[in-house]
């Protein structure tokens, strides 16, 4: 999805479901100052 230099050419569907197991193994999406990911802080 990010190969293309205009606007992504996928369904909304679609990157709502790569965000989800994204998000499930533990990325977060920052939208701050700068917009980025990380991996969540997980207690142990």
């Amino acid at each position: 999805m990010e190969k293309f230099d205009d606007a992504v050419k996928a369904r909304t569907e679609t990157l709502g479901q790569v965000i989800a197991v994204l998000e499930k193994a533990g990325v977060e999406f920052l939208n701050d100052e700068q917009p980025g990911v990380r991996l969540k802080h997980v207690p142990r």
